[in-house]
């Protein structure tokens, strides 16, 4: 037997005996006159501590533990970024050889000189520009492909007021048509090659020496002194 049952043991023993030796005086003994009350105030707390004591034994005990906020749990992993495909690679799938040859369809009829113009070129053309065609889901990569070709069709249309289809007639002509003058604004930065024009070419018809110099300097031509290369090599 334990320390702590021994105890309370006594205690039950000095409880259940208390009666025994406490009633000393009223109706219980024969009227006998009780002693003064702080006598018997003491007594009732004397009963109360072995009361306390005896419950303090029999009934269970709280076990004692520091408490904390629970631990919120992790958030959840993130879905890995996919990675985007090479360039070029997820335009190739957007912008197939049927359709280059339906939204252009004109390109090489009459007096369309766009001839050089096909989707092979142009898919070589869009492996060199990072991200384009190939950033964000197939539908952000179809507006960007589309708002390219809007621009530049519209550049290089060769559409007229009674041509059916007018939508399909862009990529016909390489250069500007009766260009005003040579487009030529010298400055220090921007200077000018005597004898060569800065009108429009190519799909995007770059106009001024000031726009052929840095377009020449970011994508790897002579834009100051060879400006038509931008007519004469599709892939530029």
């Amino acid at each position: 037997m334990g320390k702590i049952e021994i105890v309370c043991s006594i205690l039950v023993f000095i409880v259940v005996g208390i009666p025994a030796y406490a009633e000393q005086c009223g109706h219980q003994v024969g009227g006998a006159v009780c002693l003064g009350s702080r006598q018997t105030l003491l007594q009732q707390r004397w009963m109360v501590w072995h009361v306390y004591r005896l419950l303090w034994c029999w009934l269970p005990k709280p076990v004692w533990r520091r408490t904390h906020p629970p631990t919120p749990p992790p958030p959840p992993t993130p879905p890995p970024t996919p990675t985007p495909p090479p360039s070029g690679e997820g335009m190739a799938s957007i912008i197939t050889e049927s359709v280059f040859n339906e939204m252009f369809k004109h390109r090489t009829e009459g007096n369309c000189v766009g001839k050089f113009y096909v989707c092979d070129v142009f898919i070589t053309a869009a492996k060199a520009f990072d991200g384009f065609g190939t950033t964000g889901d197939a539908a952000l990569q179809k507006k960007e492909v589309a708002a390219f070709f809007g621009q530049t069709s519209q550049e290089t249309s060769g559409w007229w007021a009674t041509a059916t289809e007018p939508y399909a007639w862009g990529y016909c002509y390489l250069k500007e048509l009766n260009p005003p003058d040579d487009y030529c604004t010298s400055s220090e930065q921007y200077p000018c090659t005597p004898g060569q024009k800065y009108y429009g070419g190519g799909p995007v018809q770059i106009l001024h020496n000031y726009n052929y110099i840095p377009a020449g300097k970011a994508i790897g031509f002579d834009g100051l002194n060879d400006p038509d290369i931008v007519s004469r090599d599709p892939t530029i």
